[in-house]
């Protein structure tokens, strides 16, 4: 994000040329030519010339109806203008289309399509959430996988939910939301801290699907083929917060050959429908605290010969006969099909993901200047800064967007009033320390 860091600017340039299907290929040629001899100030003011008119066309999308004529002639404008950009730059990458995709409003399935491997869902998923590659490969193939099962209903694909355990705010739920996002397949999300049992006053289990199903309109299909992330999946385990009743009404779910009754509405008639489970997916995530110190004390009690016996992967995280104790339950073990750990983020993850990172918190603040006039730049030396807070305080990812809120506030108030300079906003390291004490 600082002045430095020319390449980047590069590729934000490159990408609005992208993403602009009313842009002339000659005109995007002979910019990106041009980049090498330009100075950051011309580059910065191209840029910002570009997302200009993206926004206009942007504007014109959402305009139109959501299945209208226009609709499909905007996509195919967009289509035509990537295949011109391939022939002569080269094939793009799905993150590249997903970029598209968000750029213009526009669902580009068709195109997508070509683009789709485990390994291009990692690179997206990478683009998002750092510091988490064993993580992200997991996701991908399961997202992957859950695709192919959609796609080929009479092959018998295998289907397997999976476990992804570790600390809160590294990007476990964030990381599906994006790879699903690109490949328009519906995310429900379930929070399994504040579920109660079925037939008591609450959220119970079943909500999730009646919110599925109102989010897509009463599409049932997209219902049906769903992935469902079950976020605090470890107090599911936990004897202070659940008796086995609730685990027993999420356990038939999670097989391929059940049907779910679910509500219609969220009104207390009882208008219920109900939909199969073979094509939905389940991604249980929390931290599993007690798992992951239980097995810390198995690998501590054995002796160095018995360590030598231990695979590297047992020998280096949780085995799964540590979640097979804790769940204490063989039917729920038989019905998770692999486990996955998240990373404790470092300073330098935290810093990268708010410097480079698509999504970063600190995106929003640089538009809120830049709508008012203002160019908002924040140092490499500032962002460690801001990151070292935030893991000092446990916040993870989400703590950074309140720490940079806290660093603005005093400017952006000032918006729109006599006291709001135009000149540029350099956030450095010495103003973060100013602003934090």
């Amino acid at each position: 994000m600082n002045s430095n860091n020319e390449p980047n600017i590069d590729q934000k340039i490159r990408l609005q040329l992208l993403v602009n299907p009313e842009l002339n290929m000659s005109y995007c040629q002979k910019v990106v030519q041009k980049l090498n001899g330009m100075t950051y100030e011309r580059k910065r003011d191209l840029l910002l010339k570009l997302q200009g008119g993206g926004n206009l066309f942007r504007q014109k999308v959402s305009s139109c109806d959501k299945d209208s004529q226009i609709r499909d002639s905007f996509c195919e404008m967009v289509q035509k203008h990537v295949e011109q950009w391939e022939s002569l730059f080269g094939k793009v990458s799905l993150n590249d289309i997903n970029k598209v995709q968000l750029a213009t409003g526009l669902q580009l399935k068709n195109l997508s399509e070509a683009y789709v491997t485990p390994e291009s869902l990692f690179l997206v998923g990478k683009e998002y959430v750092k510091g988490q590659d064993d993580m992200l490969r997991s996701i991908a193939l399961q997202v992957y996988m859950h695709k192919m099962r959609i796609e080929h209903p009479d092959l018998k694909l295998p289907k397997t939910n999976i476990l992804v355990y570790g600390p809160s705010g590294c990007g476990k739920t964030y990381a599906v939301q994006v790879m699903t996002r690109i490949l328009d397949i519906s995310v429900g999300r379930l929070n399994c801290a504040i579920l109660t049992q079925e037939g008591i006053v609450g959220y119970n289990f079943n909500d999730v699907f009646t919110d599925l199903y109102i989010e897509n309109e009463r599409n049932l299909e997209k219902v049906a083929n769903s992935i469902i992330v079950a976020d605090e999946a470890d107090k599911l385990f936990g004897p202070e917060y659940y008796n086995p009743r609730i685990r027993n009404e999420i356990l038939p779910a999670l097989d391929d050959d059940a049907n779910i009754y679910f509500n219609s509405t969220k009104s207390n008639n009882s208008n219920y429908v109900h939909v199969s489970t073979r094509n939905i997916s389940f991604i249980l995530s929390g931290v599993f605290n007690e798992v992951v110190t239980a097995a810390h004390r198995r690998k501590i009690g054995f002796s160095m010969q018995e360590r030598g016996n231990m695979s590297e992967k047992e020998s280096n995280g949780v085995s799964v006969e540590d979640f097979r104790t804790c769940f204490n339950s063989p039917e729920l073990s038989g019905r998770i099909g692999s486990y996955v750990a998240a990373n404790e983020l470092k300073v330098e993850d935290l810093s990268n993901i708010l410097l480079f990172a698509e999504g970063s918190p600190l995106e929003s603040f640089i538009n809120f200047f830049r709508i008012h006039g203002r160019n908002l730049e924040l140092t490499e030396e500032a962002a460690t800064e801001i990151a070292s807070h935030a893991l000092v305080k446990g916040l993870g990812v989400r703590g950074m967007k309140s720490i940079l809120n806290h660093i603005m506030q005093d400017e952006m108030q000032k918006a729109g009033s006599t006291d709001f300079s135009k000149s540029d906003l350099v956030i450095n390291k010495e103003y973060v320390e100013y602003k934090m004490k």
